[in-house]
């Protein structure tokens, strides 16, 4: 396959996609991962992105990229779903990943690993999630904000993960227990 028609092909998937008509279902076993929280003074908890994106289609509509494609960053959601498609089993990543390079002999693009490139442990960083006991929705309840990971939780969401690594901080850690769970 040469370079053009796999940016066509990437594309055509990704239009598909958007359109619904590739329904990708993913099955991650969260509980053979070793997730760990960013910060010091979060805590990890498996919960339900759909309970959390419908909250924030109340509490959050400006943040809510579900509801309002214009808000998504360039293919970030795109590369989530890339993401949880190709590694979301596997709980050992390395340094290296496979991705189309160009093959000298062959004259052509292939998919395999570049040898010469040095790459970083690629790590996965859950979605931190917070309350805001400032303003409260109308059933009085504090809103329900991400502060980074949006674009993850929404791939989780649209692959239909039941469950996904959300970190929160420690005075939100029952609420989100309480409310959130699968």
């Amino acid at each position: 396959m040469n370079y053009i028609n796999m940016n066509l092909h990437e594309q055509l998937n990704r239009i598909k996609s958007m359109m619904g008509v590739i329904n990708e279902q993913l099955n991650i076993d969260w509980s053979t991962k070793e997730i760990k929280p960013r910060m010091k003074n979060t805590t990890v908890l498996f919960l339900s992105p759909e309970k959390i994106y419908d909250r924030m289609a109340t509490d959050s509509p400006d943040f809510d990229i579900r509801n309002n494609p214009s808000l998504r960053i360039s293919d970030r959601l795109e590369k989530a779903k890339e993401f949880l498609l190709k590694y979301g089993e596997d709980s050992s990543i390395g340094p290296e990943w496979e991705d189309y390079i160009w093959d000298e002999e062959k004259k052509d693009w292939i998919w395999g690993v570049d040898k010469t490139k040095k790459r970083e442990q690629m790590k996965f960083e859950p979605t931190l999630v917070y309350l805001d006991p400032y303003n409260k929705n109308p059933d009085g309840e504090p809103n329900v904000n991400i502060s980074d990971g949006r674009h993850r939780l929404l791939a989780a969401l649209e692959l239909g993960l039941k469950e996904f690594p959300i970190e929160v901080y420690p005075q939100d850690e029952e609420y989100f227990k309480n409310n959130f769970q699968p």
